[in-house]
């Protein structure tokens, strides 16, 4: 699903696999990183707050279904 994305100010449309991850909201890999080049101290645990928020949203996420 196309999403919009939002890191700080910077707004982008992205893709995603949609998928049932139990208590996991969303795990973000490779491309999310790449496309984002978030500012990450991987050893601290942080991400710069010039980043922040980071938010995912679709006009019509009501559409979406999860099916077995």
């Amino acid at each position: 699903m196309d999403l919009q994305t939002q890191t700080g100010t910077n707004r982008k449309m992205l893709r995603y696999f949609l998928s049932d991850l139990g208590d996991n909201k969303v795990i973000l890999g490779y491309p999310w990183f790449a496309a984002t080049q978030l500012k990450i101290n991987w050893a601290k645990g942080w991400i710069a707050y010039n980043h922040l928020p980071i938010i995912l949203q679709a006009s019509d996420a009501a559409k979406v279904q999860f099916l077995p």
